[in-house]
C-alpha cells in the first residue's frame, strides 16, 4: 500500500498551517527523541495535538501522558501551557499584583530616591535593554548602580525592593511578576534552540531560577529551570514562587539574578 508523502519532518510546522492538521502521531521507530523534541520546540505554539509511539525516555517536557491506541502505548503531549485563556488569567493576576506591590513599595522607593538624589543630578532610575516575549526588545526599569552603595541602598537590595521599578514593565505588558529572567541581547543570541522556549513567556520580576538560587547554586541550570517553568506553567506554581520570593525578601535574603551580577 503506497502511502503519500506530503513533506519532510523539517517542513512539518509549515504543513500544519497549510493543511490545517489537527493531530500528529509519530510512529517511525528510527526517529530519535531529539528529533521529536526539536519538532516540539518549533511547533510549540501550534494548537495541533502531538502523540508519539515510543519509549518514555529523554522526553523534552513533563507535560505528557500515556494513552493506548489499538493496544499500542503512545505518548500524548499537552499543548503549550501559556496559550489562550490561561495566558489571560496570568495577565490579570500580573496587573492586580503589580498595582498592589507598587502601592506598598512606593514610600521606600521615594525615600531612596531622595537620599540618592542628594548632591547628585543623576536619576535614581535606569533603563536597560532586554529581550522578552517573542524575542522583542524592551527597556527594563531598574535602580541605577551606586558606588559605594549606602546603607539604604543595601537594605533595598537585600529585601528585593530594587526589583520594584520593574513593576512598571509588568503594568505595560513587557514583563510578568513571575517568569524567566530577562536577558540581554548577547545572552539571547547565545540561547540554544531548547532554551528559546523561554521567549514564549514574558520575563519575570522573579522566577523559579531565582528562588532556587537562594537555596542552591544553580549555575548554568538557571536556563533549564526557566525553560521548565515555561513548559509547565500553572497559576498555583506562580503563587508558590511569589510566596517563596516574598519570604526571602522579608528575611533580607533576596537573591540577585544572573543579569545583575
Amino acid at each position: 500500500l503506497a502511502i503519500p508523502v506530503i513533506g519532510s519532518l523539517d517542513e512539518l510546522p509549515d504543513l500544519i498551517e497549510r493543511q490545517r492538521i489537527e493531530e500528529i502521531i509519530f510512529a517511525e521507530p528510527e526517529l530519535s527523541s531529539t528529533e521529536i523534541a526539536d519538532f516540539l520546540i518549533r511547533a510549540r505554539r501550534s494548537t495541533v495535538d502531538v502523540k508519539m509511539v515510543s519509549d518514555l525516555t529523554n522526553l523534552l517536557t513533563q507535560r505528557a501522558r500515556v494513552e493506548e491506541f489499538l493496544d499500542v502505548p503512545i505518548v500524548a503531549f499537552e499543548r503549550e501551557a501559556l496559550l489562550g485563556a490561561q495566558a489571560g488569567v496570568k495577565r490579570v493576576a500580573d496587573l492586580v499584583g503589580a498595582a498592589a506591590l507598587l502601592v506598598v513599595s512606593s514610600p521606600v522607593l521615594a525615600v531612596a530616591a531622595l537620599v540618592a538624589g542628594a548632591g547628585s543630578r543623576r536619576s535614581l532610575f535606569s533603563r536597560g535593554q532586554r529581550v522578552g516575549l517573542a524575542e522583542r526588545s524592551f527597556a527594563k526599569w531598574g535602580l541605577r548602580e551606586q558606588e559605594p552603595p549606602g546603607a539604604l541602598r543595601r537594605y533595598v537590595e537585600r529585601h528585593g525592593l530594587s526589583r520594584m521599578p520593574e513593576l512598571l514593565n509588568v503594568i505595560t505588558g513587557e514583563m510578568s511578576l513571575v517568569g524567566p529572567a530577562p536577558l540581554t541581547a548577547s545572552e539571547a543570541t547565545g540561547c540554544t534552540a531548547r532554551e528559546r522556549v523561554r521567549f514564549d513567556a514574558r520575563p519575570g520580576v522573579t522566577g523559579l531560577a531565582q528562588v532556587a538560587s537562594a537555596a542552591h547554586a544553580v549555575g548554568d541550570g538557571g536556563m533549564a529551570l526557566d525553560a521548565y517553568y515555561v513548559q509547565n506553567w500553572s497559576l498555583g506554581g506562580d503563587v508558590r514562587i511569589i510566596m517563596r520570593w516574598w519570604l526571602l525578601c522579608l528575611g533580607g535574603r533576596c537573591a540577585r539574578r544572573h543579569e545583575d551580577v
